[in-house]
């Protein structure tokens, strides 16, 4: 690459001669020498201290010598090429490397009203103007744009922007880079922004921020930014900080997603925002399918993280699940985001052994003091009947298209509420109403503490979810205990309350008739006379006693007072031994006179010497006086 010439005498002659040294005389030519020494003298500001614009004002001689010298204008142009590249050379010299911002700006203040008014004396043609300005601008930014006086710029604006308008970002627009100082400007701003964001937003989520924040946008944040910008663009970046602010926003909330979901309800306010912020950018496409797949991927990578593993327990997980539902049906009503997110929940469930009786339990318990899952047992009492069949498409005159980021096999209308959505995470249903017929079929046989037409209503509800012929063991199970009552007011007069079960349709029943141990039991008299009597009011039924799924009520005397006991007949079979016995029993005379087994025996003295009825002392039981 050639040298650029710089400005002389010499290199000045050579540009025009044709028009300055052609047929004149050496008087003439003399004149000419006289009038480029005067030009340059006068072109050049000094280095002594500060420039002083007055310097500028040209003298009539130098009048005189710059209308002689810069007679066209195509010399004019290629004049102010020799003197942009002149002042270049100079800047190198005035300017030292380890001058601060400040002093530059100053500096070049002064060179730039020090130029313009010597520009504005030499009254040259516009276009020759406009080549010498945007040549000086171009030097001051080139200059101005090295990285420590970036570095010095956004650190001056971040500083000093919103506290009132700077006199040093005004020399910068002055000399054209307004572009640069609007990058800064905005990167600050945005910088602001998020920090502003993060101390206000930042875990609020009972209480709206998005017009708070709009608000601060627009009366604080906005007049500073206006003014680094330049009215110029006031309008536009209103509402392009306002975006940005809402972008930002979505972005924490992005963050903060695991934890808005897991305490849900209180975070309704946020999600409800969140949703907003979406929705107004439905007209960026790009935008909202990058803030929509973001949500899915770190909510499923926290899920993974703090859920979905083995330190946490069944009930916990499904609560998560339930909240999810109900969180992301809010962001997004279609169900498309939701869909993609409780798919590993749904799956990491399926493999909990114990879910099925997590749900079931919490299906049946109303109290929240010892329920954490009563929103099923809520959901159970609203009576909602099971999901409709899904429309056809072809069909549904008010069908519209799926969102454009649903996956392939999802289906609109999927989940209606948290119990069907637990439900179906099971191909079929049949385990939950499996596991329904065990447990009532266990409280049917405790009539003490469980109501029959309690148990009834809830079997209604159930039918009404599950389908009439999902719960036929169960009715059976119902109708036997009806029954026995009215078998009982018949010919029982003995005090002893019978319950008579169907086997077939009894959970357990069979199982339990097969493992019975054969013991003796006080009531064995009576069970007899009722056998006796059933068989002739229910001539070709058998009835076979087992004695472990009832329960009997007993008084005992201490001291002659009476104290009630309802305990299992192995319990009661137990006590009766001890009646005559003032000495003591060991475990080998009790396991004989009873029948039980050592391990039977056992468990019911425990109860018994827990209850302060009885003492053990070197294997021997007695009786607490």
């Amino acid at each position: 690459m050639s040298a650029r010439p710089t400005l002389s005498k010499s290199v000045i002659a050579s540009v025009f001669p044709s028009q300055t040294l052609r047929d004149v005389n050496p008087e003439s030519h003399q004149d000419l020498e006289n009038d480029l020494d005067q030009l340059l003298h006068w072109l050049q500001p000094s280095h002594e201290g500060t420039i002083d614009p007055s310097q500028a004002e040209p003298s009539p001689r130098t009048k005189v010598a710059t209308r002689r010298c810069l007679r066209t204008q195509s010399q004019q142009l290629d004049f102010m090429k020799l003197w942009i590249n002149s002042i270049r050379l100079d800047l190198t010299d005035r300017f030292p490397p380890d001058q601060d911002l400040f002093t530059a700006l100053d500096t070049v203040w002064q060179l730039r009203s020090f130029y313009v008014k010597q520009l504005t004396h030499m009254k040259l043609s516009a276009l020759a103007n406009d080549s010498f300005l945007r040549g000086l601008f171009a030097l001051f930014t080139k200059y101005l744009s090295q990285q420590h006086f970036l570095e010095q710029l956004e650190i001056h604006v971040r500083d000093s922007l919103f506290d009132g308008p700077s006199v040093k970002l005004k020399t910068l627009s002055a000399i054209g880079m307004d572009a640069t100082l609007r990058q800064i400007v905005v990167k600050v701003t945005v910088a602001k922004i998020c920090t502003h964001l993060r101390t206000v937003c930042r875990g609020q989520w009972s209480s709206p921020v998005l017009h708070d924040l709009e608000k601060w946008l627009r009366l604080e944040l906005y007049p500073s930014f206006s003014l680094g910008c330049g009215s110029k663009y006031a309008c536009a970046s209103s509402n392009d900080l306002v975006q940005i602010a809402r972008d930002e926003l979505v972005s924490l909330r992005v963050k903060e997603i695991f934890s808005m979901v897991s305490s849900y309800p209180s975070s309704f306010v946020a999600l409800q925002e969140l949703r907003e912020c979406l929705a107004l950018d439905a007209d960026r496409f790009q935008s909202l399918a990058h803030h929509r797949a973001k949500i899915v991927d770190v909510f499923i990578d926290e899920c993974g993280q703090r859920l979905l593993h083995s330190g946490t327990n069944t009930t916990d997980v499904i609560i998560t699940y339930m909240k999810t539902i109900k969180a992301f049906l809010l962001i997004d009503p279609t169900g498309v985001l939701l869909d993609k997110v409780v798919r590993p929940i749904r799956q990491y469930l399926s493999t909990r052994p114990d879910l099925v009786q997590q749900v079931v339990n919490g299906m049946l318990d109303l109290n929240p003091d010892t329920n954490p899952l009563v929103e099923l047992a809520h959901e159970l009492q609203a009576n909602q009947p099971p999901s409709a069949a899904p429309i056809d498409d072809l069909t549904d005159l008010k069908w519209n298209p799926d969102p454009i980021d649903a996956l392939p096999d999802f289906r609109r209308g999927k989940i209606s509420d948290v119990l069907e959505a637990l439900v179906s995470i099971y191909e079929s249903s049949s385990v939950f109403t499996e596991e329904l017929t065990s447990i009532f079929g266990e409280r049917l046989l405790q009539w003490d503490k469980y109501s029959l037409e309690d148990i009834e209503h809830v079997t209604t509800l159930l039918k009404a979810r599950f389908g009439p012929n999902e719960f036929s063991a169960l009715d059976v199970m119902i109708k036997d205990v009806h029954d026995s009552k009215e078998l009982n007011s018949k010919f029982n007069k003995s005090g002893m309350e019978v319950t008579i079960l169907s086997k077939m349709y009894w959970p357990s029943i069979g199982q339990k008739q097969e493992n019975e141990q054969k013991f003796t039991v006080p009531i064995q008299d009576k069970f007899t006379r009722y056998t006796e009597s059933f068989n002739k009011a229910k001539p070709g039924r058998d009835l076979h006693l087992l004695p472990s799924l009832g329960t009997v009520t007993l008084d005992l005397e201490f001291e002659g007072k009476l104290k009630s006991f309802t305990v299992t007949p192995t319990q009661a079979t137990v006590i009766e031994v001890f009646d005559e016995e003032d000495d003591g029993l060991s475990l080998s005379l009790i396991t004989m006179s009873t029948g039980l087994s050592e391990y039977a025996a056992t468990q019911a003295l425990k109860y018994w010497v827990d209850a302060s009825v009885l003492s053990v002392s070197n294997g021997i039981y007695k009786v607490i006086e």
